[in-house]
């Protein structure tokens, strides 16, 4: 089978999402072949291409519509800052493209419903980088629910200190304080977490979200870790969850930003059912990123014992760096058409509301 030709929006060589979570993958898979590179300028394109030895295959480009007008790209991949996928992934849609979109799909819900109603009306296939589902972890505790280890699930508790959005931002994020850009804690990490609680356990039949500004006033810190000023926020650093699933179980959330207390995991996700209860834990609160010491223990009531559970896997991915890791299983179950195992954009626009109602007072979507 022939590999399916990708065309990146946004791989820059002076790094970015595109160079550390997909190159890797895409420079070693029989799969998919990098048939174009998109950046602001054509020189920018050429320079990566070159600095990634893509080799002369590879088109450069400096716009979307030239992109999209390739006939030997079959998939174009945005990976751009995400105030600007809306104009950058428009183009693909229109010339019929398969697009896959990092998340979130659009700098708000209006956005994401235009794209998804575009690719609706020209037929393409789509996806977007929701792609912590894959994390091995999750299938394992997928496994354990199953089999029933800790009885019917009564509730659920997840708490993340995000080690950032504290009282500093670094000079090249500083658009992640502006809440207009829409990538922001709540949008991308809230909605990153929130995808695979939701993905395990299922969707919420009523919750009220409450979000906060605690430091509106930021020091904006250079590369070198030097102060450079102060800068303002108007994003959520507080984001606050309670609800009932469907289940009838009662899920707890709080995500906040700044360090975590010292020693203690920055990510910690127990889940309480009639038998026992599970505990995943990380040092690192980007559990997305599969941390090497992430970690799945079960307590079993009956027995008042605690066991760990072992969740890696011998797959290619998982030789990857860690964030590369869950986006090659992404491209994986996209390749093979596993449409089960990867996130479209129906379901992105579904995210994108419930992120939306969040600050909106109590929320009741019935059963």
């Amino acid at each position: 089978m022939a590999p399916i030709r990708i065309g990146i929006l946004g791989l820059s060589k002076s790094g970015g999402w595109a160079v550390t979570a997909h190159l890797p993958y895409l420079k070693d898979t029989s799969k998919y072949t990098i048939a174009a590179v998109c950046n602001t300028s054509i020189a920018s394109a050429e320079e990566a291409i070159k600095h990634f030895e893509l080799g002369n295959g590879t088109k450069p480009y400096g716009s979307a519509q030239e992109l999209a007008a390739d006939p030997d790209v079959d998939l174009i991949v945005c990976s751009v800052r995400v105030d600007r996928h809306y104009d950058a992934i428009k183009p693909a849609i229109e010339a019929g493209k398969q697009c896959f979109v990092e998340w979130p799909l659009g700098a708000n819900l209006k956005q994401a419903e235009e794209l998804n109603g575009l690719a609706h009306a020209k037929g393409i296939k789509t996806m977007v980088g929701l792609q912590g589902r894959h994390n091995p972890l999750f299938n394992k505790l997928k496994e354990l629910l199953a089999a029933n280890r800790i009885g019917k699930v009564l509730s659920s508790t997840m708490t993340i200190a995000a080690g950032f959005w504290g009282s500093t931002t670094p000079v090249d994020a500083q658009y992640m304080n502006d809440a207009k850009v829409g990538g922001n804690l709540l949008t991308i990490f809230c909605g990153h977490m929130l995808d695979f609680v939701f993905d395990i356990l299922g969707d919420l039949k009523s919750y009220d979200g409450q979000l906060a500004t605690q430091r509106p006033e930021v020091d904006i810190i250079g590369a070198n870790g030097e102060l450079i000023g102060k800068g303002s926020r108007d994003s959520p650093d507080q984001v606050l969850l309670q609800g009932v699933f469907k289940s009838g179980a009662v899920f707890s959330y709080h995500m906040r930003g700044g360090a975590t207390f010292k020693g203690t995991p920055g990510f910690r996700w127990n889940i309480y059912g009639e038998k026992g209860e599970i505990e995943i834990t990380s040092t690192s609160p980007l559990i997305t990123f599969n941390p090497d010491d992430q970690q799945i223990r079960v307590h079993d009531h009956a027995k008042d014992e605690v066991e760990v559970v072992d969740w890696r896997t011998e797959d290619a991915a998982g030789k990857l760096p860690g964030a590369a890791q869950n986006v090659a299983r992404h491209y994986e179950a996209y390749a093979a058409g596993r449409k089960q195992q990867y996130v479209d954009w129906d379901e992105a626009v579904e995210r994108h509301k419930f992120i939306d109602s969040m600050g909106k007072g109590p929320i009741s979507i019935g059963t």
